[in-house]
């Protein structure tokens, strides 16, 4: 898994873009990532996920624990772009509020 960080147009934005498998193996790679971001105190995070292939439960722990860090602090975490079998996991696992457009992906079948 690689993660490069970009920061957005405004400093209270960031985008990391994740790109590999999320697995056991490379959770703790992204953890650090989110981490060293959240302490910048960003209001917004997203997570570019277009060139993710695969996304497991331990590579999903990260992702909820920045959300819920953002959500205390009123920010968000946003997702983007998650191939099919990577959006329908995170959909599964509750985040689907996350994924940019989650109202209309939560009204689908």
């Amino acid at each position: 898994m690689q993660v490069v960080a970009t920061a957005g147009p405004a400093s209270s934005t960031v985008e990391l873009r994740v790109r590999g498998e999320l697995d056991m193996a490379s959770a703790p790679e992204l953890a650090s990532a989110l981490d060293g971001l959240l302490t910048a105190d960003p209001r917004v995070v997203v997570l570019e996920l277009a060139d993710l292939s695969f996304l497991d439960c331990a590579g999903m722990r990260p992702i909820r624990a920045a959300s819920a860090a953002l959500r205390c602090k009123g920010g968000a975490l946003v997702i983007r772009h998650p191939r099919p079998l990577v959006e329908q996991t995170l959909r599964l696992a509750g985040l689907a509020e996350a994924l940019e457009g989650g109202r209309r992906l939560l009204a689908s079948p």
